[in-house]
This record gives structure tokens, C-alpha cells and sequence, in this order.
């Protein structure tokens, strides 16, 4: 029980093998594991005592461990922590007190300290971070996406600070937020993308949010949101992927819309879909990267999308192996972390 297994691409030692050889089946590499985050090309696992693991690529100081040397096994970073979000170059996690840490690249402010250029940190500078820094107390959840990052109060108030190009942040501009800035009240849930974020109200309604090429905010349309966007009514899962979005239903129906090009929504086909399509029902969990995974409700992983670094955990890698239909991989599984190219998994 607990067991952590990775796969896919490994360039900088984030499936945490000891080695920078892809994968391309799951591999196991520790136990007594209960979270799993896949960045772009770094890993964060808490374990059951909810001690912080960190490894890969650290350019950025995304690790936290002080340095910027990749880290090609689990490296013990900080303990009492019962969330971490790794993002595209930098991290979030959440204290078992819900007090929230950043480290890693700050160059759009997604730290949150209020001094970047962008503020994905929040840390109001422009450094990037290599040890974690405090952020905000009383956060329940945070979500880390490309370059801007998303947080919940313990009182349902989301914040949200970093690259806004686009309008991501959901402040009906497109100024970037160098420290949190309020933007709805009453949210359970948000999930970052590459520039697109989709937000989930206490009663179950849908927003969406950011840039919508390739049709990723399922509106039906291109055109750029930069205040939330109701889509849905209950839902009570969403994951933000690179170019497109998945959803899971009240009722465990899964919902998937926007780029298709690598049969990352499961269709069958690599036509992109602008509202969102009916693709799998019985579905508790789904996480959305440059491809997708999804548990069923009697904990079956299926993989679907882009597989040219083995990151569908298939056996097999490269050109003419992506998969436009849901493939069965594992059973017994209770969680999956998708990213760029690779993939962290919990049985």
C-alpha cells in the first residue's frame, strides 16, 4: 500500500530513479507514499508522516533544498506538510498548520512575494527562491500551474498571483499580480494550466478562465476570459492541462474539451472539441498534462494522449505510440499526477 511508481521522461532525474533513463512502464521507487506532484521537469512526494520529498531538474531552486543541483533520487526537504503543487519551474506547499511555502523561478511573481516581474511566487520580488519562504497563513489548498499560481482560504476565498497575459488570474485585466490578490469568494476548488485556470464554487458550478486557444475554456468559442466564466453546473472535479481540460461530474461522468492533436481527450480521434464531450463515466479522479490519466471508481488507471517519452507507462515510447482511447495500465490505484512528459503514481 502507498507505493509510489513513476515513468516517462527522465532527462533530470525526476521520476527519481537515480539515473536519467526514460521509462516507459511504471517503476516503483518508495513506499509509504499518500501525495504525488509531477511538475515539468520536477517531482514533490509527501509521505504518510508527511515529510516533503523532492527531485529533479533544480535550475530554478524549484527543489527547495538551498542549491541548484538536480537531485536525481528523493531528497527530504521540510516536514509537517500535507500538500505540495509543483508547478513549471517552482513549487508550492501547504504546512499541516495551513501555512503556505514557495520556492523555485519567480520570474512572473508566481512565488507571491510581491517583487518578481510576473509574482507567480507571491513573494513580492524578483528572485526566485531556493529554500521555501512563507507566503499566507489559513490556505487550504494550492494549485501551481505554468507561471501563476491559485490558492483556497480556509474560509473559500480564492487568491491568485503570478503571469496574467492571458487573463489566468481572473481579474478582468492583464496585469500580473506580484502577491495573492482576492478574486472569488465561496471556491472548493481551482486547478492552474499553462495559461488557463478553472475554478469549482461550493455549489458545484464550473468557471474557467485565461487563454482559450485550442478551445481549452470549453466555451465554444477562442476568445480570451479574463473574469470567471461559468461553464458547467455540478462539478466537483476540474484538471488544467497544457492545452486542454478535463472534469469530472457529480455523478463521476467525464467531461474533457480543447487541443487534441495527441488524442489527449480520449475521443477516439485528434479533433478538438470547444464544449465539452462526454468520454468515460464511473470516474473519480482525473489529471490533465500534456496528456491525461484517469481512475475509475473501482481504482483502474487509464492512460490517453501524447506518449513520446513512455509517460503513458504503455511499455513502449516514441513516434505511432500515442493513444486517442483510454488504455488500461494498473489496478489498485489511488492517485495519478500528470505533467509535461512524465507521471507519478500511487497504488
Amino acid at each position: 500500500m502507498n507505493t509510489l511508481y513513476m515513468f516517462g521522461r527522465n532527462g533530470y532525474g525526476q521520476l527519481g530513479t537515480g539515473d536519467t533513463q526514460n521509462k516507459s512502464v511504471p517503476t516503483e521507487i518508495m513506499n509509504d507514499i499518500k501525495y504525488v506532484s509531477c511538475g515539468e521537469f520536477h517531482t514533490g512526494l509527501i509521505t504518510t508522516d508527511n515529510k516533503l520529498f523532492m527531485f529533479g531538474r533544480n535550475r530554478s531552486g524549484e527543489l527547495g533544498t538551498g542549491d541548484t543541483q538536480n537531485k536525481l533520487i528523493p531528497t527530504n526537504v521540510m516536514n509537517d506538510i500535507r500538500y505540495v503543487s509543483c508547478g513549471g519551474w517552482y513549487t508550492g506547499v501547504i504546512t499541516t498548520d495551513n501555512k503556505l511555502f514557495m520556492f523555485g523561478y519567480n520570474g512572473f511573481g508566481q512565488l507571491g512575494t510581491g517583487d518578481n516581474e510576473f509574482g507567480q511566487l507571491g513573494t513580492g520580488d524578483k528572485q526566485n527562491r531556493s529554500t521555501p519562504i512563507f507566503v499566507m497563513n489559513n490556505i487550504k489548498y494550492v494549485s501551481c500551474g505554468e507561471d501563476h499560481t491559485g490558492v483556497i482560504t480556509t474560509y473559500n476565498k480564492l487568491f491568485m498571483f503570478g503571469r496574467n497575459n492571458n487573463g489566468q488570474l481572473g481579474t478582468g485585466d492583464a496585469q500580473n499580480r506580484l502577491k495573492p490578490t482576492n478574486v472569488m469568494n465561496d471556491i472548493k476548488y481551482v486547478s492552474c494550466g499553462d495559461q488557463h485556470t478553472g475554478v469549482i464554487t461550493t455549489d458545484n458550478k464550473l468557471f474557467m478562465f485565461g487563454r482559450n486557444s485550442y478551445r481549452r475554456l470549453g466555451t465554444g468559442d477562442t476568445l480570451e476570459r479574463s473574469v470567471p466564466t461559468h461553464v458547467m453546473d455540478d462539478i466537483r472535479y476540474v484538471s488544467c492541462g497544457g492545452y486542454h481540460t478535463g472534469v469530472i461530474t457529480t455523478d463521476n461522468k467525464l467531461f474533457m474539451f480543447g487541443y487534441n492533436g495527441n488524442g489527449q481527450l480520449g475521443t477516439g480521434d485528434t479533433q478538438g472539441r470547444s464544449k465539452p464531450t462526454n468520454v468515460m463515466n464511473d470516474i473519480k479522479y482525473v489529471s490533465c498534462g500534456e496528456y491525461t490519466g484517469v481512475i475509475t471508481t473501482d481504482n483502474k488507471l487509464f492512460m490517453f494522449g501524447d506518449n513520446g517519452n513512455g509517460q503513458l507507462g504503455t511499455g513502449e515510447s516514441g513516434l505511432n505510440t500515442d493513444k486517442c482511447k483510454p488504455i488500461e495500465i494498473m489496478n489498485n490505484v489511488r492517485y495519478v499526477s500528470c505533467s509535461l512528459s512524465h507521471t507519478g503514481v500511487i497504488c
